[in-house]
């Protein structure tokens, strides 16, 4: 299932993102415990600050693909297709009308257990890849928030690189 490999990357990235920010996070620290010249008392805490906003961004990624399959199978799945014409009792149980026949395979494997409902429906299924899809596209303008900082450093707008 496409959620699967998606959590897995997920969470390698934020591995990544958290191996990245501890020499971030320490070279702060020993700044701020060692700092002799002005450029290293400049660069110690936006070091730090750099540093603990990416291992709290990890921490809360790794959180968040551990229990993003699990919502988002509950949030996609959790009502049968609007073809199937059932009987809205509360938002995990809906009737199948009288004489209720279809060839919609979703509309025969809803069921109102709520371990059940409409996990291995194709709606489902595919709405979860959308919701996947969607999220994923959102990645690049996260990690393009972290390029105004390097654009500083190339019109020499820190002390220590001019």
């Amino acid at each position: 299932m496409p959620t699967t490999s998606s959590t897995n990357f997920l969470a390698i990235l934020n591995l990544l993102t958290f191996a990245l920010s501890i020499p971030i996070l320490s070279t702060g620290i020993y700044l701020a415990a060692h700092a002799i010249t002005e450029c290293e008392k400049f660069l110690q805490t936006p070091l730090i600050a750099i540093g603990i906003l990416l291992m709290l961004t990890s921490l809360v990624g790794f959180v968040g693909a551990s229990s993003k399959n699990v919502f988002l199978l509950w949030s996609g799945c959790c009502k049968p297709p609007t073809e199937c014409g059932f009987i809205y009792r509360n938002p995990t149980v809906w009737d199948k009308p009288a004489g209720f026949s279809t060839s919609n395979s979703d509309c025969n494997a809803w069921q109102n257990d709520a371990s059940i409902l409409c996990y291995e429906c194709q709606s489902c299924k595919a709405g979860v890849t959308e919701n996947l899809k969607a999220d994923l596209k959102r990645l690049p303008s996260l990690t393009s928030s972290f390029l105004p900082c390097s654009s500083l450093s190339t019109h020499n707008r820190l002390p220590c690189l001019q």
